[in-house]
């Protein structure tokens, strides 16, 4: 659903890190490398200015782990404070810091921004970043920018950047992150010029490739043409890269592309999505055998694909169910209880279109779709329209002092987390009523529900007539549409 572009978000991060994995994939000798910070990017490149590894003899790098797997942020912090007082050119201790930042950009943005600004100023104090530590600090920025609101800041921040990134692939991926702030800013006209000017800079080569796929998933919908045009040639491009005898020096630039087409069409074409993987499944097959010997970059490769493999196969079953009658919660009506709404089954709606939105309250892209949600409810409810949201039990509870629903350390009660959703419900001016099934019960495997928010539409003879997972805004594009067109029949 539309939802002020948090699903974009989701596919924009996704082509940006496919993007940054091409370029920093020269780094190391295993190829694809997934850029939050990890061991690869502590090691020394020959030639690199020695920075000295100090040992911090009282600090535990697996107690520090289990310290912010656990959300013990503040202990977690107190023991990376003492070990960076003690040695505070120990890089390994940089790398966990910028772990614990990660940990807390959702939870304690306001923390994570003030931690990532004061281990910021180390990197600016040096004159040129080492190879070695190029990673930790385009990561740390990364993590800053998402944490914070302040866009402008940001791109001073990577403006500032910029030079001590030079000679490694990350000082190019400090545009493409420029690229990520504006359109996290909806400042698409701005971000459009950026990519335009990389694209025009890249020319035929496969560096063409990256900011063409950030392009594609995140501009088609306001510059649908241009977007179509540089697919066209991004693709021409493409196709160059895996032909003759040279497979295996472009196979990853290939697959990265590939993966970022066959993830934007993965919930609206899974069928054309099938055929981006079937391609790279074909590269892979080549390289594989110009190799002749096991190769870890194909291997991780291979699984990525696999996983997207899966997860279009859920989306071919989503559509399969296109047509056919919806399950009706009815008929486990004792294991449900309703909040907000009438006692009614969905057999009781005949003559009406039904919205199902499969949520729950932790979810915070869910929470981003509820002002659509209220703005369908006050345009469409007189005219036939009714909608549910479907959710299960999570053992959260309401916090009295600040207004908002909390996970429990301790079991709640059903009754007292029915009350926390009429609460929530309440909280966030919510027009529609929830439907909330036991954990036994799993509504949503009826219709595909793997991911959320889900928004399934149901016509007024009860057969489900479109299903739509995320909260992009094609997404609400296409259920306000078909909702005028349910309730036109």
């Amino acid at each position: 659903m539309r939802s002020r572009g948090y699903g974009k978000q989701q596919t924009i991060r996704y082509c940006f890190w496919s993007w940054s994995v091409a370029l920093a994939s020269t780094l190391t000798t295993t190829g694809m490398v997934s850029l939050p910070c990890d061991q690869a990017w502590g090691q020394e490149e020959k030639g690199s200015e020695p920075i000295a590894q100090a040992e911090a003899s009282e600090y535990d790098s697996s107690q520090f782990r289990k310290l912010i797997q656990g959300q013990k942020f503040e202990e977690a912090a107190a023991m990376i404070d003492a070990a960076m007082e003690k040695s505070p050119e120990d890089v390994s201790l940089w790398r966990d810091n910028v772990n614990l930042i990660a940990m807390q950009v959702r939870s304690k943005p306001k923390a994570a921004i003030e931690r990532g600004q004061r281990m910021l100023t180390k990197f600016e104090s040096m004159d040129k970043v080492p190879a070695s530590q190029a990673g930790t600090y385009f990561t740390l920025m990364n993590y800053i920018a998402l944490a914070s609101t302040d866009a402008d800041a940001s791109l001073a921040m990577l403006d500032k950047a910029h030079p001590k990134l030079q000679g490694t692939p990350f000082a190019e991926n400090a545009s493409a992150m420029k690229v990520q702030i504006l359109l996290r800013a909806q400042r698409e006209d701005e971000a459009r010029a950026l990519l335009v000017k990389s694209l025009d800079a890249a020319g035929e080569t496969k560096e063409f490739l990256g900011p063409a796929s950030l392009f594609i998933s995140s501009l088609k919908d306001k510059f649908g043409d241009e977007a179509a045009n540089i697919q066209a040639k991004a693709l021409e491009i493409a196709g160059k890269l895996v032909e003759g005898e040279t497979v295996r020096a472009n196979i990853l630039a290939y697959c990265t592309f590939m993966q970022s087409l066959a993830n934007s069409n993965m919930r609206s074409q899974p069928e054309k999505a099938i055929e981006y993987i079937d391609a790279i499944e074909s590269a892979l097959k080549k390289a594989t055998e110009e190799d002749q010997a096991p190769n870890a970059p194909y291997s991780n490769i291979a699984q990525s694909i696999s996983r997207m493999k899966e997860s279009i196969e859920k989306e071919l079953k989503r559509a399969a169910l296109i047509g056919q009658p919806a399950k009706d919660y009815g008929d486990f009506a004792e294991r449900n209880r309703l909040i907000g709404m009438e006692d009614k089954s969905l057999a009781d709606y005949k003559g009406k279109v039904v919205l199902l939105d499969f949520w729950a309250v932790w979810c915070g892209p869910c929470i981003a779709t509820f002002p659509h949600l209220k703005e369908w409810h006050e345009k469409f409810s007189e005219k036939g329209l009714v909608i549910i949201g479907s959710t299960s039990y999570y053992n959260y509870a309401w916090d009295n002092d600040t207004g908002k629903a909390v996970r429990s350390q301790e079991e709640v009660a059903v009754e007292d987390e029915l009350k926390m959703l009429e609460k929530f419900r309440e909280s966030h001016g919510l027009h529609h009523g929830f439907l909330v099934s036991d954990k036994n019960v799993n509504y949503g495997q009826h219709f595909m529900v793997s991911g959320i928010p889900q928004a399934v539409l149901i016509d007024k003879e009860g057969k489900i007539q479109m299903i739509r997972v995320g909260s992009g805004e094609q997404n609400a594009k296409d259920l306000e549409s078909k909702i005028e067109e349910l309730l036109a029949q």
